[in-house]
């Protein structure tokens, strides 16, 4: 048995590695531990292995069995089977010696104050054409010791981590069972596509009077923003009851009651009209929500619309026609506010000034002048800025890859180098819009198929249930970068705590300018590009103790 950090891959046939000192969990109270114990086999016996594991502790621990995708077409042209999926034991496990003769189980524990894990394996080994069996058992205490570093719960933090949730659940899972991992993740915001129930509607022929059916909705938003505490949320998608056809005649208009009269909205040609109309379908129910929302006091958090997604901000059509419905959503009510993703390089100033909250890309926010530009607008409008594609999780990549993303959010809100922006213009968070986007396919038989565009992990970091069984059917299935997201995210918080107490902020430049952050997509033509990430394990770790003051 021995132990391995949770940013470490362990493969299904990895070598045991030579002996080391014990070692000691260290993370900042309110966050986790995350660690990995391993049952390695060196014999030559082969057969099934079952295999139960418990752990002890003050506060409770989350076991998981380190699960395998078959990554057939590998973007670092390694293809093989990867440690990815984490699934929630339940009762023993099993597993073949022929397939895998190192068996990894994750543990995630609440950091509470001094405690420690003790963890017990006891496993089973059936040898084929043998009435025997080789039976045993071992156990390993790892003490923790908290950071004198307490971070703030989601809910009140200042960041704004952000989940843009799936195109639709996958059966058995519902919604409501994501709610929980967002919890526990520290997501705050849910914007775009999130997991709201839509609301339906009808419009009366005669008065265009819009009713809204707002049951599902109702429950939904108590819970978001009554147990999670989720700080801000998109408007909710809106669905007619009866369909309308969409125009296509460009001197048709489609007049709209508002509650401040009647908007007579015009039918969009452009080389992106179709998807321009069906935006404004879905969302045209927008218009009475605010009164709606205003009833039950939830306008100032539930207040942002996106018209477009990705627009090409160079073709004159698109441009004029997303200004004017980005004025129609703000005329509706003063309240509401335009998010908007990719920001106009060079700037449009009439589009620039409507837009509230910037998504920026990542290859937008490398472009020379963007912050500097974004931190200018949040210094005179208070306007926001997030990133998203931010270096897309890639299951064959290192999981430190994935946890040094909150480390440049960190780095650009806190105004430390390299970008040495305002203190407190940078970015506000960072949106994981490739939470689930798994329902057009099945990840565990093809993490990589044409629905991934080609490449393991695009567009999901937690798995349906397995069709094969071998993963809890009750709701979703975590990943090693789904959980190493969470954990960059934590170690942000902690270090924006201990910025506010140092008296020696150059120290934090100097120490997180060792650890290669991700704000870039490290690759280009899907050629993968190292940049530095496989030595972050030893660095990151590092960093935090010195910063954290324990070294």
């Amino acid at each position: 048995l021995w132990y391995a950090d949770a940013m470490t891959k362990v493969f299904p046939h990895q070598p045991i590695p030579s002996p080391g000192e014990t070692p000691q969990l260290r993370s900042a109270t309110g966050s986790t531990v995350d660690f990995q114990l391993v049952l390695s086999y060196k014999g030559n016996d082969r057969g099934q292995v079952t295999v139960s594991v418990g752990a002890q502790a003050k506060a409770a621990v989350d076991v998981f069995q380190v699960a395998y995708v078959n990554v057939k077409q590998s973007i670092i042209g390694q293809p093989g089977w990867y440690p990815d999926p984490l699934v929630q034991l339940s009762g023993p496990v099993s597993y073949d010696l022929s397939n895998q003769t190192a068996a990894a189980f994750w543990f995630r524990s609440t950091v509470r104050g001094e405690d420690s894990i003790l963890a017990t394996i006891t496993f089973r080994l059936n040898v084929p054409e043998s009435v025997d069996s080789i039976e045993g058992s071992c156990s390993v205490k790892l003490d923790i010791e908290p950071f004198n570093i307490e971070i703030p719960p989601a809910s009140s933090s200042s960041a704004q981590w952000t989940g843009a949730e799936f195109r639709s659940p996958v059966a058995p899972v519902t919604p409501q069972m994501y709610y929980n991992n967002f919890e526990k993740h520290r997501v705050n915001t849910l914007v775009w596509m999130q997991p709201n129930p839509e609301i339906e509607y009808t419009v009366d022929p005669q008065t265009l009077k819009v009713v809204l059916n707002t049951t599902l909705y109702s429950a939904f938003i108590e819970r978001a923003v009554g147990s999670l505490g989720v700080q801000q949320l998109h408007m909710p998608l809106a669905k007619r009851v009866k369909s309308r056809p969409h125009f296509v005649d460009n001197n048709v208009t489609w007049p709209f009651q508002t509650p401040n009269g009647q908007v007579n909205v015009p039918v969009f040609a452009s080389p992106f009209g179709g998807r321009l109309n069906s935006t404004f379908v879905s969302l045209s129910g927008a218009f009475s929500l605010p009164s709606f929302l205003d009833s039950k006091q939830l306008l100032d958090r539930v207040k942002w619309v996106q018209v477009f997604d990705e627009p090409t901000w160079t073709d004159p059509a698109t441009l004029s026609n997303i200004v004017a419905l980005m004025k129609l959503y703000k005329s509706v009510h003063p309240k509401i506010r335009v998010f908007q993703t990719k920001f106009p390089v060079p700037s449009i100033p009439e589009l620039v000034g409507l837009v509230d909250w910037w998504c920026v890309h990542v290859i937008q926010y490398t472009t020379a002048g963007v912050p500097a530009a974004l931190a200018k607008l949040s210094q005179e409008r208070g306007v926001v800025s997030t990133l998203y594609n931010n270096g897309v999780p890639l299951i064959e990549m290192s999981a430190s890859r994935v946890r040094s993303q909150g480390w440049g959010v960190f780095q650009s809100f806190a105004g430390l180098a390299p970008l040495n922006l305002p203190a407190g213009h940078g970015l506000r968070g960072t949106l994981s819009w490739y939470c689930v986007n798994c329902a057009s396919g099945d990840p565990w038989t093809d993490p990589t198929g044409s629905s991934y565009r080609g490449v393991a992990g695009w567009g999901y970091e937690l798995y349906p249930p397995s069709p094969t069984g071998t993963a809890a059917v009750t709701g979703p299935v975590t990943s090693i970068r789904w959980e190493m997201l969470r954990k960059g995210i934590e170690d942000a918080e902690a270090l924006s705590v201990a910025l506010n107490a140092s008296k020696t902020p150059a120290d934090f430049s100097k120490l997180l300018s060792t650890v290669t952050w991700n704000f870039t997509n490290a690759w280009v033509g899907r050629q993968y590009i190292d940049d530095g990430y496989s030595t972050n394990i030893t660095l990151i770790n590092s960093v935090l103790y010195q910063l954290l003051g324990q070294e």
